[in-house]
């Protein structure tokens, strides 16, 4: 954190950190070149530019392993992706057009795009977190699929786990799920509401989406 302290979320703290760059190359400049300094803090100031230097440039390690495989012919959309992209690639891979799909992930984008048009709604999300039944509510709401970060709504993981490995409950585990858990579940059609499509490329949820 002292010398990447920007790893927290840089596009909420970098302009105030950058503004402290002149400030801090001048006060190093002005150490380096003062005959009084010592050769233990000129050694010291060296190697915290360098640590720092590594800090900054280490998310850039992967990139030449990534290019080689690429020449290799056997470079993947999820190579250098976050962990998030194998587990929504595998749901875009099985789900149909138009399947509900609960997400509870901060990086929902890998899905196929007819999946992210049918997800979750925002007031949606506020009920479920309210609902004494939250498998029935799925049920009730149309939706086939979960995927579902551990971290960010363990208990309704657990929940899903448990439920799937009770035979004939109507909740299944996909396998290859990677780092969220993915959750089948079995709905009657007919439920509402439904996800269609009404133009190339455009879905939209038809009929309620939540009861009065």
């Amino acid at each position: 954190m002292i010398l990447r302290p920007s790893v927290i979320a840089p596009r909420y703290i970098l302009a105030p950190l950058l503004l402290f760059v002149p400030v801090v190359v001048l006060a190093a400049e002005r150490i380096m070149l003062s005959p009084d300094t010592t050769a233990g803090l000129k050694t010291g100031l060296l190697l915290s530019v360098f640590l720092a230097g590594l800090a900054s440039l280490w998310h850039l390690t992967p990139l030449p392993g990534a290019m080689l495989t690429k020449l290799k012919g056997d470079f993947t959309q999820c190579r250098l992706a976050s962990g998030e992209c194998e587990s929504l690639r595998t749901l875009s891979e099985q789900a149909r057009q138009g399947d509900r799909v609960l997400i509870v992930s901060y990086y929902p984008y890998w899905l196929r795009s007819d999946l992210l048009q049918c997800r979750d709604q925002q007031q949606e999300q506020g009920a479920l977190a309210k609902a004494d039944d939250p498998i029935a509510w799925l049920r009730l709401r149309g939706f086939r699929y979960a995927a579902i970060d551990p971290t960010l709504a363990e208990d309704l993981d657990v929940l899903l786990m448990s439920q799937a490995e009770i035979p004939g409950s109507g909740i299944s585990r996909l396998e290859n799920a990677g780092i969220l858990g993915l959750y089948h579940i079995e709905t009657e059609a007919g439920l509402t509401p439904v996800c269609q499509q009404v133009s190339p490329g455009q879905w939209q949820l038809q009929g309620a989406v939540l009861e009065d």
